[in-house]
């Protein structure tokens, strides 16, 4: 695994061997990985998704506005790519 260390200008290599991350030179290190350690996540309620009918109305309209082009809207697939990053403290 390559790890970013803060305040430091190289990435620095690791492996992890019989259960033990480790640098090139064998050293033992202790890796967090950022999700590990967070607390339980807020529960979501209904009232977090909910947005207000205004804004709902605005959406709506502007995802069926028939003055545009319809090649000028962006089109809508059901799978997206989506760039992925994991943080090592």
């Amino acid at each position: 695994m390559r790890v970013a260390i803060p305040g430091c200008g190289d990435s620095l290599e690791l492996k992890e061997i019989h259960g033990v991350w480790v640098t090139d030179d064998c050293e033992p290190v202790e890796v967090e990985f950022s999700w590990a350690a967070r607390g339980a996540a807020a529960e979501v309620t209904e009232a977090d998704c909910v947005c207000p009918h205004e804004l709902a109305a605005r959406l709506i309209h502007m995802c069926a506005d028939e003055e545009e082009a319809p090649a000028a809207r962006a089109p809508l697939t059901r799978n997206a790519t989506v760039a992925a990053a994991h943080h090592v403290v």
